[in-house]
Order: structure tokens, then sequence, then C-alpha cells
């Protein structure tokens, strides 16, 4: 027998004993298991959440209110991937849309999705303000966590939401080889100054999850004529170091799943089957 089929040979058998000792022992495994992770939590070894802000009066105000900051997950779905794939498997949430598309200054076009209450009308109340989110690397209205921010939002008082769909995401067609990435904020800024245009009397607040949450930073943080207009930034689960996402998940089931999103991205996007280098 060659060493290779020793050491998978040990590799099944350990397993093997693992897996009945664990069913036989059920009770004390998890028991067990529960109290490591309790104490792993409370140790220094476990990550701790920290907050960076300006040291104003105002934010001091704002972050003791936040306080306790370390986030405990559920100890029976302690890891992302577990907590993603529940959260894939739950009852989707019924939200309509009108959808507009929008064509930029360099022909590229984008779409937004408007949130209705009838699908057979497209409500845009002037007197509204308007809160527009940006989805991340392969996300849109159509998905699970974009409809469950919706649903708990639609409801409020004085606002229209709407999501941006970047270029070829979500049936948004890509008329030109240029898609999107992180630091592609040009459909930002067109799309800010044409609700600017549209409703003058409306303020807008946004909202950028993943991916959409750095390229709304990086416009926030170059475009400061906006200042007046913009109201409100939310940055959720933002990435703001690429390098150090890319190591943490370039091995993870995490990993597989966006890369079979972006493979069908330029399967449904033909204008990108010939085109050869960058951009």
């Amino acid at each position: 027998m060659s060493f290779i089929k020793k050491i998978a040979l040990l590799f099944s058998q350990n397993i093997a004993f693992l897996a009945e000792y664990i069913w036989k022992n059920n009770f004390k495994v998890i028991f067990l298991s529960g109290i490591a992770y309790i104490i792993y939590r409370v140790s220094p070894f476990a990550n701790k959440t920290q907050a960076f802000f300006k040291k104003t009066s105002e934010n001091q105000k704002i972050y003791e209110n936040l306080t306790p900051l370390n986030y405990i997950p559920t100890i029976w779905m302690p890891f992302p991937s577990m907590q993603m794939f529940l959260h894939e498997s739950m009852e989707v949430k019924e939200v309509y849309f009108k959808r507009e598309y929008v064509i930029s200054d360099d022909g590229g076009e984008y779409s937004l999705d408007w949130v209705v209450d009838d699908p057979r009308e497209f409500q845009k109340e002037k007197n509204k303000n308007i809160f527009l989110i940006l989805h991340g690397l392969t996300g849109g209205s159509n998905t699970i966590y974009m409809r469950d921010i919706i649903y708990e939002m639609k409801n409020l008082k004085d606002f229209k939401i709407c999501v941006l769909h970047n270029r070829g995401i979500n049936d948004t067609p890509l008329k030109t080889p240029k898609s999107f990435h992180a630091s592609f904020t040009n459909d930002i800024k067109h799309i800010f100054k044409l609700l600017k245009t549209r409703y003058p009397e409306s303020s807008l607040y946004t909202m950028g999850i993943s991916m959409g949450a750095n390229i709304l930073t990086k416009f926030f943080a170059n475009e400061y004529d906006m200042g007046d207009y913009v109201k409100c930034f939310i940055s959720l689960s933002n990435p703001f170091d690429f390098h150090e996402c890319y190591n943490r998940t370039m091995y993870s089931i995490i990993s597989y799943f966006l890369k079979i999103n972006m493979r069908s991205f330029f399967e449904v996007n033909p204008i990108l089957r010939n085109v050869k280098g960058g951009y």
C-alpha cells in the first residue's frame, strides 16, 4: 500500500471514529462545544468590535448609545457560512417594484427598481424623500437580503425607496463592454444629479451593501458637492480592505458561490465574450 493510500485510510478511519463518537455522545458533545464556545467568546482571542469616529461631543454621545458593541452570534449558528445558508433558505418577502432604465453619459445603462405598493402603478410623489440602496457584488432587488431590508423599511413615512442596479445586474442590459467595479462611481454621480434635478425639493438618503458600500464610500470621499443633497449614508458590510477580504474568502464556500454568480454574469452578457484585456 502506498504512503498516500495509508494516509487516506487513516484519515477515513479517524473521521468514522469521530462520527461514531458524536453519534453515541451527542448530548455531551453539544454541551461541551457550547461551553467551549462561550469561553472563547469572552476570551481575548475572540474578535472584538472596534469603533472609529471623529472625536466630537455629538459623535461621542452616539458611540455611548451604541454600546455594548461586541457582536456575539447565536450559539447554534456561529459561522457566517451557516448563517448565509439559513438566510437563503428562508421565505422571500413580498415586495413590488417598478423598473426604470437610465442611460449614462457614456452610453451605458443602469436601472432603478422603485418600490411600489401596487405593481400596476408607478408611484413617484415629488414631496417625498428618496432612500436609494446599492447592492453588493452580484445582488439586486431580486435577492433575499435586499428584500428583507426593503420589507422592513417600506413603511417609512415620506420616503420612496429605490434599488440602483449596476450595469448588467438583475436583467439590466450591458450595452457597452464596460461593466462596473469597486472604483467605478460614474453612474453613481450620474443618478445623483438626475434625482436632484428631478426632485429638487427632496433629500437623498443612501445605503450601500458590501461592494455597494465600498463604491459609495469612495464616491462620498471625493464628491463634496453632494453634501447638501445627501443627508445620510449607511455603509453595511463594507469590505474596506479588499486584499484582506480576498485572503479570508479565497478558499471558502462563500468564494465558491461568488465565482458561480460572476460566471453567470459573463454568460448572460454576451457583449463580454469577445472582450480581451481590461478596461
